[in-house]
Order: C-alpha cells, then sequence, then structure tokens
C-alpha cells in the first residue's frame, strides 16, 4: 500500500454522508447505546471512512470503539498498512487490537482459493479480537458499490434469490454501516476532509475475481447505464433480500419435510422431492448443497443435483471435488465423499485392526460352527484355505470374486447393486484379501471357495462392525 491524501475543500454539504450514517446506524441496527464497537480497518480508504464516521458520531450515538486490524501476509507491505492503522488509532485515542495470518499451503488442496482463504480467516479473526477486546459489534466498510459487485457476481454465478440479495446490512455481531453509500461518497467525504489512508495494489490486480468485476464489469455497465447502475443494482438487492425474507420460512419447512436422515450426511426422501414444484426442489437441494460448499451451490449444481430425481438408482453427481450426490432407490444422497486412494493395512490371525471407522476381527475359534451365520458381520471361513496374513482396502471398480453359492466371479459393484446397496454407502464397504485374493467383501458375502466345508479342520472367524 501507498499512502493516499485528498485535498480539503470547501465544507459546505461535508455532514451529508455523516448525516446518513447516523440515520442509517439508528435505522439498521437500533440502539447502540453503551455498547462496544470494533471497527475492522485494513488501512484502506472505506475503512479508514468508516473509522473517522464512527469516531465522529460515537459521543452523539453513546458507544465505545475499539480497532481491529487483520494483517493476512498475502503481499509484501502489510507491516506498514497496520503501523499506519495502529498509529491512526492512538490520533483517534481509540484501543487497538491486531491479528497476523499465516497462509498455509494446505489452502488449495483444501478446496479453498486465497481469495476465500483471507476471507474466512479474516472473519475469524476479527471475531476473536471482538472476544478479546469486549466488543458486542463488528463493524466492516462493505459499501453500495461491495454490494453490487456482489450481486453481478452471484447473477453470473446463476445464484437464486438468497444470492442476488447480496450483502445484507447485519448478520449476527457483524454490522455494515456503510452499505448505504457509495465509493464516490466516501472519496468526497475524504476530499472535504483531508483524510489520507493506503492504497492496496491488490485492489488494482485482476488476479481476484472481484477486483476484474470493479475493474472490467462495472465500467462497462456505467457505460451503458449511467452512473445511476450501482443504486439500481442494490435496489434489485434490496427488493431480493426482502423476498428471500418473505420465503426463508417456507423452504425450511419445504426442507424438513424432505429430509430423511442427516446422520452421514444429507438424505432427500425421493416421493416427498417428486411432489415439489421446481422451485421448491431447487431450493430443498440448495439448502442441502449449501451445508458442504464454502460459498453459495452454483445453479449448474442445484440443477444436476435436482435432476437425480428423475435418474436411475446408482447414478451420482460430483458436486465439489469431495462432495457427491448419489440416487439411490429411495433417497438423493449428498455426501462428503472421502478420497479414493484407500489405505491397505495389514491384519493378523487373532487380531484386530481398524481403517475408515470400521473395526474388523480373525479369530482362531476351536470349534467348527455346522450352521451358517445369519448376521452379515459375522463370518467363518477355512482356516487352511488361506495364508497367515490378510490386507483390507476398500474395495475398487474391477475387483472380482466368487460370492458363496456361485460357480463363477462377479464383479464386486455388481453384487452390491444387487444386494440393493447404492448411493453413498457403497463407498464405505470394505475388502478382506489372502494372497491379493478376496476373502470377504466385509458385511455382505464371503468367498464361495474359502466356505466352511466337511473337509473343513480348523475354521477362522470373521468380525466387521462401525466403532
Amino acid at each position: 500500500m501507498s499512502n493516499s491524501t485528498l485535498k480539503t475543500s470547501s465544507p459546505e454539504h461535508s455532514d451529508v454522508l455523516y448525516g446518513r450514517f447516523v440515520a442509517a446506524v439508528r435505522e439498521r441496527f437500533g440502539s447502540w447505546s453503551r455498547k462496544k464497537i470494533l471497527a475492522a480497518v485494513s488501512g484502506g480508504c472505506d475503512s479508514v471512512l468508516m473509522l473517522h464516521l464512527l469516531v465522529r458520531a460515537r459521543r452523539k450515538l453513546d458507544f465505545d470503539l475499539v480497532v481491529g486490524h487483520v494483517d493476512h501476509r498475502i503481499r509484501s507491505g502489510s507491516a506498514r498498512d497496520a503501523d499506519f492503522v495502529a498509529e491512526l488509532a492512538g490520533e483517534l485515542n481509540v484501543a487497538f487490537f491486531q491479528r497476523v495470518l499465516e497462509p498455509p499451503d494446505k489452502t488449495m488442496k483444501a478446496g479453498r482459493s486465497l481469495e476465500e482463504w483471507a476471507r474466512d480467516e479474516r472473519y475469524k479473526a476479527l471475531e476473536e479480537m471482538r472476544v478479546e477486546s469486549g466488543a458486542d459489534v463488528i463493524c466492516t466498510a462493505h459499501t453500495a458499490d461491495d454490494n453490487a459487485e456482489t450481486i453481478v457476481a452471484h447473477l453470473a454465478r446463476g445464484s437464486g434469490v438468497a444470492g442476488l440479495a447480496g450483502i445484507p446490512f447485519r448478520r449476527g455481531r457483524i454490522a455494515r454501516p456503510l452499505l448505504f453509500a457509495t465509493r464516490n461518497d466516501l472519496l468526497e467525504y475524504a476530499r472535504k476532509h483531508g483524510i489520507s489512508w493506503r492504497d492496496d495494489a491488490t485492489n488494482e490486480e485482476d488476479v481476484f475475481r472481484r477486483n476484474r468485476i470493479r475493474h472490467e464489469v462495472m465500467p462497462a455497465f456505467r457505460e451503458v447505464f449511467g452512473d445511476a447502475v450501482v443504486d439500481g443494482i442494490t435496489r434489485t438487492g434490496f427488493l431480493m433480500r426482502a423476498l428471500d425474507e418473505y420465503l426463508q420460512p417456507e423452504i425450511d419447512e419445504w426442507y424438513r419435510s424432505a429430509l430423511a436422515s442427516s446422520r452421514d450426511g444429507v438424505f432427500l426422501a425421493i416421493p416427498a422431492l417428486k411432489r415439489y414444484f421446481d422451485f421448491q426442489r431447487f431450493s430443498v437441494v440448495r439448502v442441502a448443497l449449501s451445508q458442504f460448499l464454502h460459498d453459495s451451490p452454483t445453479f449448474h449444481s442445484v440443477l444436476r443435483v435436482a435432476g437425480l430425481v428423475d435418474a436411475r438408482p446408482g447414478q451420482y453427481v460430483n458436486v465439489q471435488k469431495n462432495v457427491r450426490a448419489y440416487r439411490s432407490r429411495n433417497y438423493i444422497e449428498i455426501v462428503s465423499t472421502p478420497p479414493r486412494e484407500s489405505r491397505t493395512l495389514l491384519v493378523e490371525r487373532d487380531g484386530c485392526t481398524t481403517i475408515d471407522g470400521r473395526r474388523i476381527w480373525i479369530q482362531v475359534v476351536k470349534d467348527i460352527p455346522t450352521v451358517m451365520s445369519s448376521d452379515p458381520r459375522v463370518e467363518f471361513i477355512d482356516a487352511d484355505s488361506v495364508g497367515e496374513q490378510f490386507t483390507i482396502r476398500r474395495w475398487k471398480a474391477g475387483d472380482r470374486m466368487q460370492p458363496l453359492g456361485l460357480r463363477g466371479s462377479k464383479l464386486v459393484s455388481d453384487i452390491l447393486t444387487d444386494k440393493g446397496i447404492t448411493g453413498s454407502a457403497r463407498e464405505y464397504y470394505h475388502v478382506l484379501l489372502s494372497d491379493q485374493t478376496i476373502v470377504w467383501l466385509c458385511g455382505v458375502c464371503i468367498s464361495h471357495r474359502h466356505r466352511i466345508t466337511e473337509h473343513t479342520t480348523k475354521a477362522l472367524k470373521l468380525m466387521y462392525e462401525r466403532e
């Protein structure tokens, strides 16, 4: 960042923005009397102007004020931003709090972009500083321009009513008192009052999607529709938010009616979804997907998952890297899928091993059973037909075995389908192997060649269950 200052001009109309600010606080947030406000200040124009307005209003509105700064360490020079904000807080006689972050390499592997990481961690850090300072409310400096850019981004992504509602004035302890003001409003106020700030070079780079919208898309909109385009877009957002607030209780009820289970994921009942109109179905799927994604699900994702209602059992949709929606016989099952590269673990005779939340035992038994087990989680095999050591892993495409009672071999995937095991449940089945041959599709069936016969002299008991 570099420092920027606009020269002071005539004070005429200089109180207009301040008056609108005070009115917005009272209208949107009620009384702040005797509350403590934490102002999130990066050092940029918007947040510095917000801090000046809060300092000016704190006596009138009877609140205490502290400053919180988050150094993301995304670029060089960020420490100078922190120094600037700390010095400004001192000049304004406001307590200063700070958090320094280190962006980890694993962020990208977890499916988050650098922009998403910065946003998520910033709010976590602000909440930590709120607790540390004893503040009641966190104020961020989002403007009407930010809101318009967000709505445009959501529109391009195919968002529904909630996405087109844009940024709310308030969510939980987060308040955004500048959403009524445009960036030009703030620049004019800064010019009239001779206020300086730090210019963030990353705001001029088009690496982040939001910057490209700001520097490329919005100027094109202004060229076509004029300077009032921000007001027009945010007005649409206001109407969409009112509609969303009206619809939300209905959507919650539709979701509750369709939700069959949320134990191992989200299971939506097919009969309920088939009774719904398209908008109802899309809304329910959007709520379900939102529980697994960092951002709001795209319309394309919602449409593909909702389309599983009319698909055959066994079909699925990959929503994200580790999020999948399955069509089982009675449900659409949305789950976080484990990485497919399953571990292969060693299991000894008279031993126990745990894998993926399942436990398997292999025990030598003295008495050879004369009746087959009725519990699929417990099986007996001929001890002489296998080696001393076993391995266990998750089944994979192409695995074959000879199920008990059949002459030929069969794909494990077909065995699971024949047993009615479809959807997300298939991911978690394991196979026990001896000498690279499948002995047991755990919890389903044993291999015919390893069964107990009249010639068996020693037996092994196999047990498989959740932890």
